[in-house]
Order: structure tokens, then C-alpha cells, then sequence
């Protein structure tokens, strides 16, 4: 079982460096039939490490069996849930964009 961590940035994909209004991190789940407890520490790693810099990770591709894991855990809470790829960086863009806003906006800049 193997699943895959991408980020894309304005520039291309597979960034090393995270900034909240360049980078979209999805986790692909697509094939994935279960998650072992190392899996979900993974997870926490990259959902702890992205927080710390102000990035929304989003989880695509959930099998009904890993979804009821992730369910059960609360780590559906953490991410940002998609069916797909596509709709997984649109809605971390829309999230962290939204975000920037709000922060703008309370900043009175």
C-alpha cells in the first residue's frame, strides 16, 4: 500500500518549500485499501508541519474503508476531504486563500 504527497506550486510541482500562497498539498489515497498506525502518524506529521507555516493539506481518493479510519480517528478534521486530484487543490486553494483574506481583512491592512 502506497500513497503519494504532492505539492504544487506556482512554478511547478514537487516543492520542497511550503508558503501559504504558493503551495497546495494533496495526499492521494487513490489504491489505498487500509492505513496502519504509522500511516496515520505520517499524516500528523505533514497535517503539524503544514499548520506551522499556514498550508491546508488536502486527502483525495478515500476508499469508504480509510475514510471510516480517518473518520473514527478525527483525522478527518485535519484535511480538507476531495474525490479527486483536481478538486483536492481547488479546495486547499479556496481554504487558504480564504484564509489570507480573513487575515487581511482583521490586520486593517
Amino acid at each position: 500500500m502506497r500513497w503519494t504527497v504532492t505539492t504544487w506550486t506556482r512554478s511547478g510541482t514537487g516543492s520542497r518549500s511550503c508558503s501559504p500562497s504558493t503551495t497546495r498539498i494533496v495526499v492521494d489515497f487513490s489504491g489505498v485499501s487500509s492505513v496502519s498506525s504509522a500511516s496515520l502518524r505520517a499524516m500528523l506529521l505533514i497535517y503539524r508541519q503544514a499548520q506551522a507555516i499556514g498550508c491546508a493539506v488536502a486527502v483525495v481518493g478515500l476508499s469508504p474503508e480509510v475514510h471510516n479510519v480517518l473518520e473514527a480517528t478525527g483525522f478527518l478534521h485535519f484535511f480538507v476531504v476531495a474525490e479527486t486530484v483536481t478538486d483536492g487543490v481547488a479546495a486547499v486553494r479556496a481554504r487558504t486563500e480564504g484564509s489570507e483574506e480573513r487575515e487581511h481583512a482583521t490586520s486593517g491592512s
